[in-house]
């Protein structure tokens, strides 16, 4: 299930984060590697939102290839660990959409922002998409989840 798509203000974002490449759907490995240097890096409890940084639209290049980012947010503060990148996500516009439930679900709600939604707005794209998990299937059931799809927007 999706809510409506909304402009929003968005803060600039530090990540800390491990490229995966292959399949998007199978961007939990990363995540996996990425919480082992996180924990023996002590940085766990400064992390903050869970993100992935989607790099290649799908249908542009074969699953093999997609390139994407397994990260989190920490603030400006805290030095990058050996083995992770650092991203800076700029401030800005984007388009949001919330997606209640299952991942499986999140293919359909990129359609409705990319297909239906972005032709009819005016806008422009001005960075990568990137989801924000509010809640993960560790802590909740899977019709329980809420990511939030930003798109990130040209002013």
């Amino acid at each position: 299930m999706q809510d409506r798509i909304e402009i929003r203000d968005i803060p600039e974002r530090r990540l800390f984060g491990l490229p995966h490449r292959g399949p998007y759907r199978l961007i939990s490995e990363a995540y996996g590697r990425l919480f082992d240097v996180m924990e023996r890096a002590n940085l766990m409890p400064r992390a903050g939102s869970m993100i992935a940084l989607y790099y290649d639209p799908p249908g542009t290049v074969a699953e093999a290839d997609q390139r994407s980012l397994a990260a989190y947010e920490m603030d400006r503060k805290t030095e990058v660990p050996d083995g992770l990148e650092e991203v800076i996500l700029p401030a800005g516009p984007a388009a949001v959409i919330a997606h209640h439930g299952s991942y499986d679900g999140l293919p359909a709600a990129y359609d409705v922002l990319f297909q239906e939604w972005l032709p009819q707005s005016g806008r422009e794209p001005a960075g990568h998409p990137y989801e924000l998990y509010h809640n993960t299937p560790e802590e909740v059931a899977a019709d329980r989840l809420v990511t939030d799809i930003h798109l990130p927007l040209k002013p």
